[in-house]
């Protein structure tokens, strides 16, 4: 059996799927795998997980593509209180401070349009400022710019006072990630595919347990918000490229050794089919 070497160069756990095995390197670690498992992590994990290699030729591509940006505020997992520098009577310290990447906004940005010159009636050249261009993302939501307006937005960002820098970062095209329609716990099986560490919260058979006694409406609006939960630590995880993507026959390889069925996607709350049902 021939081995690799690979390191993890980013500071969260890297996973890859592999006959319905989910195998994990962690956190900036080094690791002698398989040839065949190490080409994998390779493959999945773009640049986050590299080859170690002795004397090679490092390379470095660039791109005129597009850019993903994401809004990263609203996460419910952030710290509640951040260590802020202020001034108290003259004197500089660190204090208490609510943080504010912890509350979901829409973010935006307005950029000053050129000066724009033209001939006046009397033959003299004169200026005109352009009306400035406003660019925004919503909340949980990320969003494609030109390369020179993503940087842009990016920097601004980094001359921010420091418990706000950090609320927009370049992010990545996503070919699949769960929704709404998709069950609680298969929502909960891709996080924990994109973070072995994440936080899942509560299981379809928790939340049922909680729910004994409740009317119909109300139970449907908890799983609602059982699932908003779950999505946004979702969302999280497919903005940030540090962490992997799963794919979709990765993670219906992994349901399915974990005896669950694979089923489509079909809306919330919308009982299943039953033999009875369909007899």
């Amino acid at each position: 059996m021939q081995l690799k070497k690979i390191k993890n160069f980013s500071g969260v756990p890297q996973s890859i799927v592999l006959d319905g095995n989910q195998i994990v390197l962690d956190a900036n670690k080094e690791q002698f795998f398989p040839v065949e498992v190490a080409n994998e992590f390779l493959a999945e994990c773009g640049n986050t997980v590299r080859e170690v290699n002795i004397a090679a030729l490092y390379a470095e591509n660039a791109s005129d593509q597009l850019v993903y940006l994401a809004n990263m505020t609203g996460n419910p997992d952030a710290l509640e209180i951040v260590k802020v520098k202020q001034p108290t009577k003259g004197v500089w310290g660190l204090h208490d401070a609510p943080n504010p990447k912890r509350e979901a906004r829409d973010l935006s940005w307005q950029m000053k349009g050129p000066q724009q010159e033209y001939q006046g009636r009397d033959g003299t050249q004169e200026g005109m400022n352009v009306f400035p261009t406003t660019y925004s993302i919503p909340r949980y939501q990320r969003r494609a710019f030109a390369p020179h307006i993503a940087r842009w937005i990016v920097s601004r960002d980094a001359r921010s006072e420091q418990h706000y820098r950090g609320q927009v970062i370049e992010s990545r095209a996503v070919p699949w990630a769960p929704d709404s329609t998709m069950d609680l716990d298969d929502i909960r099986l891709y996080l924990k595919l994109c973070d072995p560490t994440a936080v899942l919260g509560v299981s379809q058979e928790e939340l049922d347990a909680s729910c004994v006694g409740m009317p119909e409406d109300q139970k449907l609006i908890a799983l609602y918000e059982a699932k908003e939960l779950a999505l946004q630590r979702v969302h999280f995880r497919i903005s940030d490229p540090a962490y992997p993507l799963p794919k979709q026959k990765q993670f219906n390889a992994v349901k399915a050794k974990s005896g669950a069925p694979v089923a489509e996607k079909r809306g919330p709350g919308r009982p299943r089919k039953t033999p009875e049902a369909t007899a």
